[in-house]
């Protein structure tokens, strides 16, 4: 059964969550867990303009071990809803790009910019479409980019970054699919599409032996859990509107057993993420 440790102390965060959600604690982390987080820092800085995350977050607090490296505002942008950032080798130089979801003239979709030089960010490609979320998936025979929204009637965007310069477009406009938050697991070959705000919706499970074509093998029963992180077999959902965590057993066929739950009060738990060792959840509370 999990068990909450309630005392841990809490840094103060000025930054905004993808979703526009105000992220003001996130527990201190250390040594190889705090590098991850001065890597995608910086990347919501630069996705973000001065003036949204003041609106959202109010005065900056200390930043932590974080350098600012740059900031971009793209052309045209007028609401943010998520960014994404990834490193990749093109013609054996790493490539650094950013995928920034948001309202670019009033049309939602997904923007591609080349990140590799802060000082002098570029915009490489925009892809009309979904604009909630966008989770990667890296291996050794496809490098993709998955792009979801979670309306009713949204459908799935599929990016190709294999040559991250020059992405095109997979899939879009014809797989129905619809969620708020989206994880790949890549060592598994498995997709979580899950969070949609209906109570009757399900965490969907899908395979990704063909990343291009993901094929939906199961899902997670309980509530609309709002998102979800798997570690090797064991899957972590956020029920957010029940403010519990639910841990379950996702076996290779898509089956899968609940191991446990633990409850918390007072916090709208929004994500979280185990420790390598599998010992401890790091959860981040949006209010």
């Amino acid at each position: 059964m999990p068990r909450l440790i309630p005392n841990v102390s809490p840094t103060d965060c000025s930054l905004t969550h993808g979703h526009g959600c105000p992220h003001r604690h996130l527990p201190s982390i250390p040594g190889a867990a705090r590098l991850v987080l001065c890597v995608l820092l910086p990347l919501m800085a630069i996705g973000t303009p001065r003036a949204a995350r003041s609106q959202a977050c109010g005065v900056p607090g200390p930043a932590h071990d974080v350098t600012l490296l740059g900031q971009y505002s793209p052309p045209g942008f007028d609401t943010y809803s998520d960014v994404h950032g990834l490193s990749l080798l093109r013609e054996g130089t790493l490539v650094e790009i950013a995928i920034i979801l948001g309202h670019r003239n009033g049309m939602s979709g997904a923007l591609v910019l080349d990140v590799t030089d802060p000082a002098a960010i570029d915009s490489i490609a925009f892809f009309p479409g979904p604009s909630f979320d966008v989770k990667t998936y890296v291996g050794d025979d496809d490098t993709l980019a998955y792009v979801c929204d979670d309306l009713p009637d949204a459908t799935l965007t599929i990016l190709d970054l294999g040559d991250p310069l020059h992405p095109e477009i997979v899939t879009a406009g014809v797989v129905p699919f619809h969620a708020h938050n989206l994880f790949v697991d890549p060592g598994r070959r498995l997709l979580y599409a899950g969070g949609n705000l209906t109570p009757s919706f399900r965490t969907r499970i899908y395979s990704l032996e063909d990343p291009r074509n993901p094929v939906q093998i199961g899902d997670l029963p309980g509530p609309a859990f709002h998102d979800v992180h798997a570690f090797g077999s064991n899957s972590y959902l956020f029920d957010t509107r029940r403010q519990r965590l639910w841990v379950f057993r996702v076996e290779d066929g898509g089956s899968t057993a609940i191991l446990g739950t633990a409850s918390w009060r007072g916090a709208h738990i929004h994500s979280g993420w185990p420790t390598p060792d599998g010992n401890y959840l790091i959860a981040a509370d949006e209010l």
